[in-house]
């Protein structure tokens, strides 16, 4: 592999961790990932 190949996927992979912690984190405040606001509508809004 070359070196920007390298530098391209780990920039990818950073983007997609980075998506994955904010979500797992709005989870964990009660917010839903479709949502601005946390809203009792939303599928699995109960689950903790």
């Amino acid at each position: 592999m070359t070196p920007g190949t390298i530098v391209v996927g780990l920039l990818i992979l950073g983007i997609v961790v980075a998506i994955v912690v904010k979500l797992v984190r709005d989870k964990k405040r009660g917010k839903c990932p479709g949502c601005s606001e946390s809203c009792a509508h939303c599928p699995g809004h109960d689950e903790k």
